[in-house]
């Protein structure tokens, strides 16, 4: 391989190493609630959870959601939960602060919002 010295030369050396939770795919959606959370979620049907802290973010929580693509994410006006729907034909319903999901509902019928 070309350059490979200088690949291996800047490998990282540590005795441990931090793990990522960013999303894999492209974020599509992004929820902040009146709770301090921030909700995330991608085109490939993953929601995260995130808690706004004093100086920084957190991760709290990752949902394998749907199938699909999130066609839309939207949270109720006190920020205690969370509805997705997706191109999969299902709908989903999070409690926002205990970090639940409630049973999802599939139709064919779902707008494209929420």
């Amino acid at each position: 391989m070309k350059h490979e010295q200088l690949y291996l030369a800047n490998l990282p050396c540590a005795e441990s190493y931090e793990r990522s939770y960013m999303h894999r795919d492209v974020i599509t959606h992004i929820v902040v609630t009146k709770t301090d959370f921030i909700i995330t979620g991608s085109c490939d049907g993953h929601i995260k959870f995130w808690k706004k802290m004093e100086e920084l973010i957190e991760f709290v929580k990752h949902f394998r959601s749907h199938l699909g693509p999130i066609l839309d994410l939207s949270a109720n006006s006190n920020g205690s939960l969370l509805c997705s729907i997706s191109s999969d034909k299902s709908l989903k319903v999070f409690d926002v602060v205990n970090f639940g999901e409630y049973d999802a509902h599939s139709n064919d019928n779902y707008s494209k919002g929420v």
